[in-house]
């Protein structure tokens, strides 16, 4: 109240995430607003980041870029990073610049910006190439990525990865968004073995606007090292109809725009989409298909199945796979997430997709028979 650019941060940074408030991303961004009017370069990072995501505001990637470089000119390493994806990407009205991008990155990973550090190679192989990280299309239409809130100024893995040799957009929904590619050094084709689920029984989730009637079914992993002990995989067929599925791909394929900063998991361009972060829906168009799958359907679920009536739903993406792009996801653990659930979008269009891999060894591993429609 008395104008502390400090505590206007800090409350529009609790806000933002619901720590000890209601969540609001618009008091958020008003806060934001007030503390980066004075110069809080952390505030004009997030305020950036907000404008870029569309969360509490109208996406407006001018006025991003207008805040990370006044974040960035402090010499704040996250208003650096996400100002260097501007540049990669020519976001807005920007016009793309591969070695400003590098310069900044380059800045931003003297200070410890563990993203930047990741994204510097892929820079420093198009600067050398003399190509744009973001030259690639498809179905005629340049994709390009979105700026992320700087991790370090908003901070609020089940061994499982995909795989294919065919185009496969996947819809993941967690509570953190891990990324990710390489190669596996042997033949999938004749490597794919599925999980094989016991024979399914009728479900019944009952949520507002009704019962939804269904099936589930369940496999078992043993655990190594503990005989005793299995880790455990559910499947709802067709929890999503064919309908909405037709939608979500028909928004995916037209209006998603996809990141290609480094991934955690392999440090490879991530080619995904955030549709819902910090439990708030950023994509207008998917907002009404996702919400009734979430909120009616699969919490509930969730709630039931692990005895968790608190459980939220806080991130959600889409992840894009094409030859020329990624391929596969390796193994890793969502070690953020409570409970990881992922939709089957397009299958039979490709081999391979979802696998789960409950031992070291690769050749373990096991595809999930992931229908359209269909939840792991």
């Amino acid at each position: 109240e008395l104008g502390d650019p400090q505590a206007q941060y800090a409350l529009g940074t609790a806000f933002l995430l619901g720590e000890r408030v209601p969540q609001d991303a618009t008091r958020a961004l008003a806060l934001f607003e007030k503390a980066a009017a004075q110069g809080q370069a952390c505030a004009q990072c997030n305020l950036g980041a907000m404008y870029a995501q569309g969360l509490g505001v109208q996406r407006d990637y001018n006025e991003a870029t207008r805040w990370y470089q006044l974040s960035a000119n402090q010499g704040h390493a996250d208003g650096q990073y996400n100002l260097a994806i501007v540049y990669a990407q020519g976001l807005g009205a920007t016009k793309k610049n591969v070695a400003k991008a590098r310069e900044l990155c380059e800045k931003a990973a003297a200070q410890g910006q563990s993203q930047a550090k990741a994204l510097l190679n892929s820079l420093r192989d198009c600067v050398e190439a003399g190509s744009s990280i973001t030259d690639k299309r498809v179905d005629g239409r340049t994709k390009k990525a979105v700026p992320e809130l700087a991790p370090t100024t908003l901070s609020n893995d089940h061994g499982c990865g995909l795989e294919s040799s065919g185009p496969l957009p996947t819809l993941k929904d967690s509570s953190e968004a891990p990324h990710g590619v390489r190669m596996l050094q042997h033949d999938a084709a004749s490597a794919i073995k599925h999980v094989l689920f016991c024979t399914g029984s009728p479900l019944e989730i009952h949520c507002p606007n009704g019962v939804w009637h269904g099936e589930e079914a369940e496999a078992r992993f043993a655990k190594p090292g503990a005989k005793s002990k299995f880790r455990k995989l559910h499947l709802l067929k067709s929890l999503a109809t064919a309908g909405e599925i037709a939608r979500i791909l028909h928004v995916a394929q037209h209006s998603i725009e996809f990141n290609i900063d480094n991934d955690s998991v392999d440090q490879r361009p991530t080619f995904e989409s955030y549709v819902m972060q910090l439990g708030q829906f950023v994509h207008g168009e998917l907002e009404p298909i996702l919400r009734p799958l979430v909120e009616d359907r699969l919490m509930p679920y969730v709630r039931r199945k692990y005895n968790m009536p608190d459980a939220v739903a806080c991130t959600a993406l889409l992840r894009r796979y094409l030859p020329e792009e990624r391929r596969v996801h390796p193994v890793h653990l969502d070690a953020h997430s409570f409970c990881t659930a992922v939709f089957g979008l397009n299958s039979g269009e490709f081999d391979g997709g979802l696998y789960v891999q409950p031992h070291p060894d690769a050749r373990r591993r096991e595809f999930v028979d992931l229908r359209r429609g269909d939840v792991a």
